[in-house]
């Protein structure tokens, strides 16, 4: 089957057209815009007018691509924002009759899910293992509305979490000056640990023996497109990048302490997320320092993966063993 998966997320809307078969998939295409269908949305607690629109004109156009690739079914996913967003059942509303999509509301738990699935099955199609050589794997996905957090102890579950630590929400909370303050940074910081400290069972604040960190979305692979120093975004080399803590810990003192005229002429950096990149990066920073993790392998695939692959398992229908899981 040719299906697609559309990941609506808090800053960008990201495609995946993909043909399935036997719980793998071969890509056909991706693509991917920045609406930041949050914008505004922790100060307001609604989608703007602006935003909406953006995000919208962004859907029309998946969805003629898939039209356009044979796609015989397509599933849109919405994630922190749309949870989040006092309008967003009209925003929904408006996405079904404007640009024929209908969305599915993502809790951060399912988010967490897929997205793992994602991840494994992009290991897997590249000959590795989310386990291999560690009895424990953390899995990240830093978002423009959230975190999600899943724990892997000797192949079992030991831990998913959503928390709010979402690159958009924190800048917009807490980072106003260009460069931002001391202060501000200190906060944001200091924000970050409280939430962290929080965490539940399976994901306390020990060390992790053997433990590894692997990390997708949009705060990841920019932070490893950046270490690349691409021109051109390319999914292979981003998929078998490793960053070092100590690479997070110099691109993040330095993002710091840059405006964002001088963020906007680094290589790899994308452009639209000049402004939201340093708290990104400021979270990953405190991930791995929870876990005392010293790198992080980077993802390209994710969320949109694990969706395709998920209604996939689905529309082969009850009576078929699903694939993949």
């Amino acid at each position: 089957m040719i299906l697609a998966g559309i990941d609506i997320g808090t800053n960008s809307l990201r495609l995946l057209i993909a043909q399935t078969a036997g719980g793998s998939l071969r890509k056909i295409s991706t693509d991917r815009r920045t609406t930041r269908l949050g914008r505004g949305l922790e100060g307001s607690g609604r989608i703007s007018e602006a935003s909406a629109v953006r995000t919208i004109a962004g859907l029309r156009e998946f969805m003629s691509a898939a039209a356009a690739a044979g796609v015989q079914k397509t599933e849109a996913v919405g994630t922190s924002a749309l949870r989040r967003a006092g309008n967003a059942e009209e925003f929904i509303r408006r996405a079904r009759s404007e640009a024929g999509v209908s969305i599915t509301v993502l809790t951060g738990t399912d988010e967490a899910r897929l997205t793992v699935r994602g991840i494994s099955a992009g290991l897997k199609q590249g000959n590795d293992s989310p386990h291999a050589e560690t009895e424990t794997t953390v899995f990240v996905d830093i978002g423009g509305g959230s975190t999600e957090i899943i724990v892997t102890e000797r192949h079992e579950l030991a831990g998913v979490f959503s928390i709010s630590l979402g690159a958009v929400y924190l800048t917009e909370r807490y980072l106003h000056g260009d460069p931002p303050a001391a202060d501000e940074i200190a906060m944001l910081r200091s924000a970050i640990r409280n939430e962290l400290s929080g965490l539940g069972a399976g994901a306390g604040r020990t060390r992790l023996q053997r433990a590894r960190m692997i990390g997708t979305a949009g705060t990841i692979t920019t932070l490893a497109s950046m270490y690349l120093r691409l021109k051109q975004y390319d999914s292979e080399r981003i998929s078998s990048t490793v960053l070092t803590r100590a690479f997070i810990d110099a691109t993040t003192q330095s993002l710091g302490a840059s405006t964002l005229n001088a963020r906007s002429k680094i290589e790899g950096l994308e452009s639209g997320r000049e402004d939201i990149i340093f708290a990104g990066a400021l979270v990953l920073q405190e991930l791995m320092d929870h876990w005392d993790i010293g790198e992080l392998r980077v993802s390209d695939w994710g969320l949109r993966e694990g969706v395709v692959l998920d209604l996939a398992d689905r529309l082969a229908g009850p009576g078929k063993k699903p694939q993949g899981k």
